[in-house]
C-alpha cells in the first residue's frame, strides 16, 4: 500500500531559509543554496487561492518530500503556504518544525 501523508502550514517569508534547512535536515538531504534561490525565484508567481504553487521535491537518504510553495493570497509576499506530502508519516516531526518556527518572528 502506498500511503500518502500530508502537511501544510503558513509561515512568513523571512523562514524561508530556515525551514528549507529544517526539512532537509529532517530527511538527511543536502540543500545546496542555489536550490533555495531557484525555490525563491520561483515563488514570484504563486498565488494559493488562485492554485498557482511552485512544487519541489527533496529526496534525502531515506526520505522523499514533495513540496509544494505559494504565497498567501490574503498577505502577498510575506506569508508563504506550504503543502509537504510524503509516503512516510512525519506528522509529529512537522508539527514540531511547524510549532518551533511559529514561535519566533525571524529565524536565521
Amino acid at each position: 500500500m502506498n500511503n500518502k501523508f500530508e502537511y501544510q502550514f503558513w509561515f512568513w517569508s523571512n523562514k524561508l531559509d530556515a525551514i528549507l534547512i529544517m526539512l532537509a535536515a529532517l530527511i538527511k538531504y543536502e540543500l545546496l543554496d542555489v536550490e533555495r534561490q531557484i525555490i525563491k525565484s520561483e515563488l514570484e508567481i504563486t498565488n494559493d487561492e488562485n492554485n498557482k504553487w511552485y512544487n519541489y521535491p527533496l529526496a534525502g537518504k531515506e526520505i522523499k518530500l514533495d513540496l509544494k510553495f505559494a504565497y498567501d493570497n490574503e498577505e502577498g509576499k510575506d506569508v508563504i503556504h506550504l503543502i509537504i506530502t510524503s509516503s512516510t508519516n512525519l506528522t509529529q516531526q512537522l508539527e514540531t518544525l511547524d510549532l518551533f518556527q511559529s514561535l519566533f518572528k525571524k529565524i536565521k
